[in-house]
């Protein structure tokens, strides 16, 4: 969701959503909505928005559309007329300092002519800027339909895509716990580790279906005056919802912790999952996975009397990795590399701010796609034990600029300069080259939001429970910072190689998430940006 606002608030111009059936899409268009909305009370630039959920639609008919959400004349059949009215709008919303966006839902059901219109669309601009900013959002089919050839103009022109998944295990336990929570669960009832295991084998990770069986389960708990809802009830509900887990590879199996809340009587919950402002939570909850978009080499484009400029043609090379051309290139290349490591697949380099001195943009642009941000020191010991890649500036070849470590072991470090390409170093070569801190990227534990808000409260509880489940917290989690949670966080600390403290620190977060995202260590040397990507 932030990164859709920044999208549309930077204006980048066109952005592409792609998701599954029932992973949260149509609730995203209106949660960027209220964000939207929300932030113009809060002082930022006004966004006029229009939001097209009938997608089946003729050129005229979504122009009609588009010029009525924004209060503007739309009876017209013409569109020259219709666009003419549009321009006008747009360009004295831009002259007053706003801007405007048009979200299309279900865009999968848009015709190549409407799409065809909607490029049009992304053409009206001023010298310095794109007057409206347009999200298309649809089913995985959506993606085919870009790469047609008859469309490639318009794939051209997309700054930013993402493709959204179900969640993960540990995620769907997040999610329930979440919704229960919502719901105004305090002490049970609560879903087993199995239980939510199997709500997560047959849904998939897919909101929509979690929410149905977690209803229909939390309704057999209350017929049964179960305090406790069991793998079993999730089965029956299944069967009774006559839906049968599909068979296909799982993923890495989450443990989730049992719910803390405190309700009367399971039956209270049932209809929890189902009820007003859950999709919302969904939304919010939901992980965003990159993928790779057809590779298409951008070229001119040219509207008639109106020159455009083409976005820059950044092609990684067979293992994934970006070269820089100029100088001025190759701070956007170590981004899209780090980035690419991280399975995110960058199109219109435009998006990316330039790197500024030392390693603040990196910690910017790390910021900007939902990572937390560490800068440590550049100590082999340190480094290995957190086992993610990072970047560093120094210098390499006689000139200083941004690389990026890619693999390492105890002897030596695989360094990834996008001007020389990779070459190996041994750590005291690298610690004597490097100039500042090692800017290292990565995710949150599931079900917190800020990790370094760990303090009291539901967030610590959250914490108290990833503990648990690693078998360093012993007591009931409660939401306090007291001697048994500190006594926990040495535990883990001793179990994970830190240094006692006994406090919530960074390096402990990152150890507790290490089954998320790439990592530094050998033996195969196989965290290659396109490995990211498969």
């Amino acid at each position: 969701l932030s990164f859709l606002t920044y999208g549309i608030e930077e204006k980048k111009g066109c952005i592409v959503v792609t998701g599954e059936v029932g992973t949260g899409k149509t609730t995203l268009c209106r949660l960027l909505l209220d964000r939207l909305d929300r932030r113009a009370s809060q002082g930022s630039a006004r966004v006029r928005t229009s939001l097209i959920l009938n997608s089946f639609l003729s050129t005229v008919e979504l122009l009609q559309a588009i010029n009525a959400d924004f209060g503007l004349a739309a009876q017209s059949t013409s569109r020259k007329a219709l666009i003419d009215e549009l321009n006008k709008f747009l360009l004295a919303e831009a002259s007053g300092g706003g801007n405007a966006a048009v979200i299309v839902d279900e865009a999968q059901n848009l015709s190549p002519e409407t799409l065809e219109q909607i490029r049009m669309l992304s053409n009206l601009e001023t010298e310095k800027e794109k007057l409206v900013q347009i999200v298309l959002v649809g089913q995985p089919e959506f993606r085919e339909t870009l790469g047609r050839t008859d469309l490639r103009q318009l794939s051209q022109r997309i700054s930013l895509r993402y493709h959204m998944t179900g969640l993960s295990a540990d995620e769907t336990s997040g999610y329930l716990r979440h919704r229960l929570q919502t719901a105004g669960a305090r002490d049970g009832p609560f879903f087993t580790t199995r239980a939510e295991e199997k709500i997560h084998e047959f849904s998939r990770g897919t909101p929509r279906l979690i929410n149905r069986i977690a209803d229909q389960a939390l309704s057999l708990a209350g017929q049964r005056e179960s305090g406790t809802v069991t793998h079993e009830m999730v089965e029956a509900a299944v069967l009774e919802l006559d839906w049968r887990a599909e068979s296909q590879p799982q993923g890495r199996k989450g443990k989730g912790g049992a719910l803390l809340g405190r309700l009367a009587h399971p039956a209270v919950l049932g209809g929890a999952f189902l009820g007003l402002g859950l999709a919302a939570a969904a939304a919010i909850q939901i992980g965003w996975r990159p993928y790779a978009a057809p590779a298409v080499v951008p070229g001119p484009v040219r509207e008639a009397g109106r020159p455009a400029s083409p976005p820059a043609a950044w092609m990684p090379d067979a293992k994934g990795y970006f070269h820089a051309r100029t100088p001025e290139e190759i701070s956007v290349a170590v981004i899209l590399t780090f980035l690419r490591l991280w399975g995110v697949e960058m199109i219109n380099v435009d998006f990316l701010p330039r790197m500024s001195e030392k390693d603040a943009r990196l910690t910017d642009v790390g910021k900007t796609f939902g990572f937390f941000v560490s800068k440590v020191d550049v100590d082999s010991r340190r480094l290995l034990r957190l086992n993610r890649p990072f970047a560093v500036f120094g210098t390499w070849s006689g000139e200083r600029r941004p690389a990026l470590a890619v693999w390492g072991n105890e002897r030596e470090v695989g360094l990834f300069d996008p001007v020389s390409g990779m070459t190996t170093l041994s750590w005291s070569d690298l610690t004597k080259k490097a100039d500042g801190r090692a800017v290292v990227w990565w995710k949150g534990p599931a079900g917190l939001a800020d990790p370094f808000s760990v303090k009291r409260g539901s967030t610590l509880m959250r914490f108290q429970e990833i503990l648990a489940a690693a078998g360093d917290y012993k007591a009931v989690p409660d939401g306090r910072l007291g001697p048994r949670t500190r006594e926990a966080i040495r535990r883990a600390e001793a179990r994970l190689g830190l240094p006692a403290s006994g406090a919530v620190s960074g390096d402990l977060l990152i150890l507790l998430t290490q089954g998320q995202g790439p990592t530094l260590k050998e033996p195969s040397r196989a965290g290659t940006p396109l490995e990211a990507l498969r």
